[in-house]
């Protein structure tokens, strides 16, 4: 039943809706698109040692640790050794034995307490007096100590003495003491001998070794005191005081120096304690005592004042 005015309007609503199917169609003449924009180019590759931003730091070495300080150095001498016995008590102590037992001793517990130490023997040698002292120069001591046991014409005689060095000595007993502990090593009580005992070159002249001294003389007092004040404390000794003689062991060291003169092996009393092992470890730990308040008091020293080690 269609007639032909109607098949003109059917094609152009079918060709109206081709058009609308179709993107842009009926919008006017079309413009070709242009080639593909390229896509924008990548930066160049930065080095893998360039990658950090330029607010970073660059990297700073680690600073060395600090080096510990130098340990409180002290060197102990045993008196006498090899064929010097020194005192010898009633019932055959000897002062060489009890000298060393107490070095010993001592030095075990001063190592266990953080100081280096060193014996100028560790035997039943005999290095000189010189030698000994000359042992603490060397090793850089900051403090020398010299254990020896008195001896006495008076068997009543008894107690620890503390001593250091002088030219001019405390008093007559003083004086004694001194010679004893010098002559045994054959310097014949003059403490200002050369090592050999000679004369002019050889010779130590007085005035050399008393100056050396002279620079260490207020710390030797504050030690010896020290020391006298542990051993009458821990013993409860008699108080014999601190003294001054010219005892040639101390001579030339160049570092506070004290000659600790334990007890008396001419009383029978006294030498039966001094050979007792407990009495040994009480005259020990005081005297480590004592070291440890003097190194609390002026700390370490240093090498051969001030030199480094």
């Amino acid at each position: 039943m269609t007639t032909r005015s109607a098949r003109p309007l059917a094609a152009a609503l079918a060709a109206l809706l081709v058009l609308a199917a179709v993107p842009g169609a009926g919008a006017g003449p079309q413009v070709p698109p242009g080639p593909p924009t390229p896509p924008p180019a990548a930066p160049p590759a930065v080095p893998a040692a360039a990658a950090a931003t330029p607010l970073e730091a660059a990297p700073v070495p680690a600073a060395p640790a600090p080096s510990a300080p130098s340990a409180f150095r002290v060197v102990i001498d045993p008196g006498h050794g090899a064929t010097e016995d020194g005192a010898i008590g009633p019932s055959g102590l000897k002062e060489k034995d009890l000298a060393l037992d107490m070095a010993r001793r001592l030095a075990a517990l001063l190592k266990a307490d953080g100081f280096e130490v060193v014996l100028t023997r560790e035997g039943d040698d005999g290095p000189t007096l010189d030698q000994r002292a000359e042992i603490a120069n060397v090793q850089r001591a900051d403090v020398f100590i010299s254990l020896h046991a008195n001896a006495s014409r008076s068997s009543k005689a008894r107690g620890a003495e503390t001593y250091f060095l002088s030219r001019d000595a405390t008093d007559d007993a003083a004086r004694t003491i001194a010679a004893i502990e010098n002559d045994a090593a054959g310097v014949n009580g003059d403490a200002s001998a050369g090592a050999a005992g000679g004369e002019g070159d050889a010779a130590i002249p007085l005035i050399l070794w008393d100056m050396a001294q002279t620079i260490y003389l207020e710390q030797s007092s504050r030690l010896a005191e020290i020391v006298q004040r542990e051993l009458n404390g821990a013993l409860g000794i008699t108080d014999r005081g601190v003294r001054q003689a010219p005892f040639r062991v101390l001579v030339g060291a160049t570092m506070p120096a004290v000659l600790v003169e334990l007890g008396f092996l001419t009383n029978p009393d006294e030498e039966k304690r001094l050979a007792d092992g407990e009495y040994r470890r009480k005259l020990s730990e005081a005297l480590a005592a004592a070291l440890r308040q003097y190194r609390a008091k002026v700390g370490v020293r240093g090498a051969a004042a001030g030199a480094p080690r």
